[in-house]
């Protein structure tokens, strides 16, 4: 009985862990575009933006839809990574715009 429970959660395991995938940049363009969920896509990169010192903030900061467009142009150039983590590509846009 214990060998088929142990049994059990080592495949519940194993199926978690296979099962958990990271948010991509593919999805993230999916998002950020005009038919996906552009409100997810704006505090994203909000959120991210929020941890990178040189990007601006608060009332004279840069508006969420302006964040946006330069994720979504600057991984739009970047197809090849699409299939990458898109907190990485997000920040690595934001810090290239903003000369970090």
């Amino acid at each position: 009985m214990l060998r088929i429970i142990t049994a059990g959660l080592l495949a519940l395991l194993t199926m978690t862990a296979n099962a958990i995938d990271f948010y991509t940049a593919n999805s993230l363009m999916r998002d950020c575009s005009g038919n996906g969920r552009i409100d997810f896509c704006h505090g994203y990169v909000l959120g991210i933006s929020s941890q990178i010192s040189c990007v601006p903030k608060g009332v004279n900061g840069s508006p969420a839809s302006q964040l946006r467009v330069i994720v979504y142009r600057y991984i739009y150039d970047l197809p090849q990574r699409w299939h990458q983590d898109a907190g990485k590509l997000t920040a690595d846009g934001l810090k290239e715009a903003f000369g970090c």
